[in-house]
C-alpha cells in the first residue's frame, strides 16, 4: 500500500516545524462512515510523525489484507477498500470513529496488530486506532483532540509496552528505568540527562501489565506534560520533545531532531490535571488485545 507521502525539504509541516525530506510513509485507512471533518486530525498526526521518523524501513510484501487488522473493526468496511493482498511501505494504520459507551467514559484504544520480525527491525506493520465519536466531538470542540491523536499515533508506531523487548536496543524492556539492563545504553536517557532533568528517565508503571497503559508512557512525575506521558495538559503545551524522538531512534528508526518541540515547554503536572475529563479518558483505554502483535518477515 502506498504511504501518505514524504515531505519536501524546507516545507512547513504540522506544528509549524520545518520539514525534511522523509522516506517514511504512514498509510491511513478509515473504517466506517463518520464525519469526514474528523479525518483531518488523523492526517495532521500522520504528517507530524512523518517529519519525526524520516528513514525508510523494510517493506513487507504480499500480506493478506485479513492479517492487517484481524477482527478489531468487526466487519466494518474500510475506505478505500483494501485489496486481498498488499505490500506495506512502511506502516498502515486503520482508524474508526464509532459509537461506544458515550461521552466521558472509555475514549478508545490503539493496538499494534502486526510487526516485523526482529531480524528486520521489529517495527510495526499495521495498527488500529479507535475512538468513541461522542468523545471525539467534545474534544474537537475544546481543542484537545489534536494532541490526543498525536499521542495515540505514537503508540501505534511502537511506543508500547508490547514492543520494547522486540527492539534491538532493549530500551524500556525492564519498564521502570528506561535504560536499565540495556547492552549499549539508550539515546533517550542520554537526552534526558543532557537536559539536566532529575534522576533517571523512567516509564510510568502504575496500573498492571496488559492494561493498555502500563509501561507505555513516560513517568508523569519527571516529564509532566510531555506528549508521551499518561496525562495531558488541556490548557497548554504537550510538547513532542527530543526525548521522545530519541526513544524512536532507540527503536531503530532514522529520526529528525529538528522536528522536536522545545523541552523548555515541559512543566510539572499539577495533581488536578489528572482529574480533567480528557486525562481520565486517556487512562480508561479499551483493554489491549490479550496477545502480542503478529510477526511478518521478509519472505512474505
Amino acid at each position: 500500500m502506498g504511504g501518505g507521502g514524504g515531505a519536501g525539504a524546507g516545507a512547513q509541516g504540522a506544528g509549524g516545524k520545518k520539514q525534511v525530506e522523509s522516506h517514511f510513509s504512514i498509510q491511513l485507512v478509515k473504517f466506517g462512515d463518520s464525519d469526514p471533518a474528523y479525518d483531518k486530525f488523523m492526517e495532521a498526526a500522520r504528517d507530524r510523525w512523518q517529519n519525526v521518523i524520516v528513514g525508510d524501513v523494510y517493506d513487507i510484501r504480499g500480506v493478506s489484507s485479513d492479517q492487517l487488522f484481524l477482527d478489531v473493526f468487526k466487519g466494518i468496511k474500510p475506505t478505500p477498500e483494501i485489496p486481498g493482498v498488499v505490500d506495506i511501505d512502511d506502516i498502515v494504520i486503520g482508524y474508526q470513529f464509532a459509537k461506544m459507551d458515550g461521552r466521558g467514559e472509555v475514549l478508545g484504544g490503539t493496538f499494534i496488530i502486526q510487526s516485523r520480525t526482529d531480524d528486520i527491525g521489529a517495527f510495526p506493520v499495521s495498527a488500529a486506532m479507535t475512538f468513541d465519536i461522542a468523545d471525539v466531538k467534545a474534544m474537537a470542540k475544546d481543542g484537545s483532540f489534536e494532541t490526543v491523536v498525536l499521542h495515540e499515533m505514537g503508540h501505534a508506531l511502537g511506543f508500547s509496552a508490547d514492543m520494547w523487548a522486540s527492539f534491538e536496543s532493549k530500551c524500556g524492556k525492564t519498564c521502570k528505568v528506561f535504560d536499565a539492563g540495556t547492552p549499549h545504553g539508550c539515546k533517550a536517557s542520554d537526552k534526558y540527562k543532557a537536559l539536566g532533568l532529575p534522576g533517571q528517565l523512567a516509564l510510568d508503571h502504575s496500573g498492571k501489565p496488559k492494561d493498555g497503559s502500563y509501561c507505555a508512557h513516560w513517568d508523569e512525575a519527571t516529564l509532566g506534560d510531555e506528549l508521551m506521558t499518561p496525562y495531558m495538559n488541556t490548557g497548554g503545551a504537550n510538547p513532542l520533545t527530543a526525548i521522545t524522538i530519541a526513544a524512536f531512534e532507540d527503536m531503530g528508526y532514522t529520526v529528525n531532531y529538528d522536528a522536536a518541540d522545545s523541552a523548555e515547554l515541559i512543566s510539572p503536572a499539577p495533581a488536578n490535571w489528572r482529574e480533567h475529563t480528557v486525562s481520565r479518558m486517556l487512562q480508561r483505554r479499551r483493554q489491549a488485545p490479550q496477545h502480542a502483535p503478529g510477526r511478518l518477515g521478509p519472505q512474505i
